[in-house]
């Protein structure tokens, strides 16, 4: 099976996108994180995951939400990342392994 490439063009409209979706949890008083704006814009959380510039806005967004100020509050942000990080590496690998 051939990944298909994603264009310029859509990596902008992406970015455009979750940064509206940012906009719109935070307006409505939800917790901004990888699964609500996932669900917000219908796409899967590896998608959110591998587009780095999109990474980085809504880890961003989410610590300013959360926890800024409080350092041991971003130690568990710390910790949650990685949690979520690691869950997508084992779904990654479970993949790998349901195609063989």
């Amino acid at each position: 099976m051939e990944k298909r490439k994603t264009t310029k063009k859509e990596k902008t409209a992406l970015i455009y996108a979750t940064e509206k979706a940012i906009k719109e949890l935070i307006e409505a008083g939800e917790r901004v994180d990888f699964q609500a704006v996932a669900r917000k814009l219908g796409v899967a959380r590896s998608t959110l995951y591998r587009n780095q510039t999109v990474y980085s806005i809504i880890a961003h967004a989410r610590y300013n939400q959360h926890y800024a100020g409080d350092p041991i509050a971003h130690f568990q942000w710390e910790i949650e990342g990685l949690k979520e990080r690691v869950q997508e590496l084992e779904d990654r690998i479970g993949r790998l392994f349901d195609q063989k």
